[in-house]
C-alpha cells in the first residue's frame, strides 16, 4: 500500500523527501511550510486538515475493529499512469490491540488468481496531539514507511495525510475510513500531486466482520 514525488508537484524534479524534522511534525502540520519559492506548496491546506484536533480523539476510537475480519480489495496496477486496470482480491484481515489501545496491529492477507497480498499495518496513538500514526509494511520487501500517514478517527470514520513514495517519488497520500459500523468498515487510499487539489484513489477495501 505504501510505495515520492519528484516535486513534478513542485515544478521540479527531485528524488529528495519533503523537509518534516520528525513523524510529531507530521501531525501537526510544523515544518510542512518551510519552503521557498515554488516549494512553497499548499502546507497550509494540508496541515489544516492534519491538525484538526479534539479531545473526544481518543486512544479508544479504533476499539471496535478489533478482531478478525474479511476483505474485499480493489487496487490499481499503475498508479498515478493514467490506466485505469484495477486488480481485485479477497482475504482477511486482524487487528490485535497493544499497548492497553494506545496502538493496535494490522495482519493483511489477501491474493487473486495470480497474485497474494501480506501486510501489516502498525497505528501508534500520541496523547499529546490526540492524533493517530499509520505505518503500512508489505512482507516484499519486509521494512515499514519511512513515514506514517497520521490523522485522527472520529464517529463514522477518520482521514490520515502524509507522504510515500510512488516508482522514486514522493506523492501526496491521503487514507480515508468512511461508513464505519459494527460488522463493516469502508478504506480508500488516494495519491495527490498537485498538493492536495486533486486525488486519484488506487486502493479500496471493503471489509466485513469474519
Amino acid at each position: 500500500m505504501a510505495e515520492a514525488f519528484s516535486y513534478a508537484f513542485f515544478g521540479r524534479t527531485s528524488a529528495k523527501p519533503p523537509v518534516i524534522s520528525s513523524s510529531r511534525s507530521l501531525q501537526t502540520g510544523a515544518g510542512l511550510g518551510k519552503r521557498t519559492g515554488s516549494q512553497q506548496w499548499s502546507a497550509n491546506r494540508l496541515s489544516g486538515r492534519m491538525c484538526r484536533q479534539t479531545p473526544t480523539t481518543t486512544m479508544a476510537s479504533t476499539i471496535s475493529e478489533f478482531g478478525r475480519w474479511k476483505v474485499q480489495l480493489q487496487r490499481l496496477a499503475h498508479p498515478l499512469s493514467g490506466q485505469q486496470q484495477w486488480l481485485h482480491y479477497g482475504g482477511t484481515i486482524v487487528v490485535s490491540g497493544i499497548w492497553n489501545g494506545r496502538g493496535n496491529i494490522v495482519e493483511f492477507e489477501a491474493k487473486n488468481d495470480t497474485k497474494q497480498l501480506d501486510g501489516l499495518s502498525l497505528r501508534l496513538f500520541d496523547p499529546h496531539t490526540h492524533q493517530w500514526s499509520m505505518w503500512w509494511a508489505n512482507a516484499a520487501d519486509g521494512t515499514l514507511d519511512s513515514m506514517p500517514v497520521a490523522g485522527k478517527f472520529e464517529t463514522g470514520g477518520g482521514e490520515f495525510y502524509g507522504f510515500q513514495k510512488h516508482s522514486g517519488r514522493w506523492v501526496m497520500v491521503r487514507f480515508i475510513f468512511s461508513r464505519t459500523r459494527t460488522n463493516s468498515v469502508h478504506g480508500e487510499q488516494a495519491y495527490s500531486i498537485d498538493g492536495g487539489k486533486t486525488w486519484e484513489p488506487n486502493w479500496v477495501e471493503d471489509l466485513t466482520r469474519d
